[in-house]
């Protein structure tokens, strides 16, 4: 499927997966200077999607991770770092990150338990960035709702993006 940036700006030139949130590989554009350019836009909130939250959907995220306790499903509830494995992978979806970015913080406070079938929705917010040496430190905080409207997780993750190297725009 054809995707530039989130803002429909840019073109297409790099594409990502995350498996724990199942997400399609969508098409990003990579570069500081990109990220920048949309700070403005971001401090607004960045839409996040929508997820209903099937049995099938823990399933995978649990078996992705190496979890093979029924737990989760003996409760009928969702495991609270699905939530925030969505949230992350469409925060990377998002996101124009080049090569050599690392995810270096992720912080989650889990408010409310969230049932297995509900719908959830996701909005961030991009911090300023902050830049030490070679590294530019990006956070982005998120808030999950349920369907009616309870902030069920908050977290907030920070990556380290590289500065010297990037293309030019």
């Amino acid at each position: 499927m054809p995707f530039g940036c989130p803002w429909n700006c840019c073109p297409v030139l790099l594409g990502i997966s995350i498996i724990t949130a199942s997400l399609p590989i969508r098409p990003i554009r990579t570069g500081i200077r990109h990220l920048e350019r949309h700070l403005v836009e971001a401090e607004t909130g960045i839409e996040l999607g929508r997820w209903n939250l099937t049995e099938e959907s823990v399933r995978q995220y649990l078996e992705s991770v190496g979890d093979d306790l029924d737990l989760y499903f003996n409760l009928g509830l969702v495991p609270p770092l699905a939530l925030c494995a969505y949230a992350l992978g469409a925060l990377l979806e998002k996101l124009s990150l080049p090569p050599g970015t690392i995810h270096s913080i992720q912080e989650m406070d889990a408010l409310l338990p969230v049932s297995i079938g509900a719908e959830i929705h996701g909005m961030a917010v991009l911090e300023r960035p902050r830049r030490r040496g070679n590294l530019q430190f990006t956070s982005l905080a998120y808030t999950l709702q349920d369907g009616g409207g309870a902030t069920v997780q908050t977290g907030k993750t920070t990556v380290l993006v590289p500065v010297g190297g990037e293309e030019s725009l």
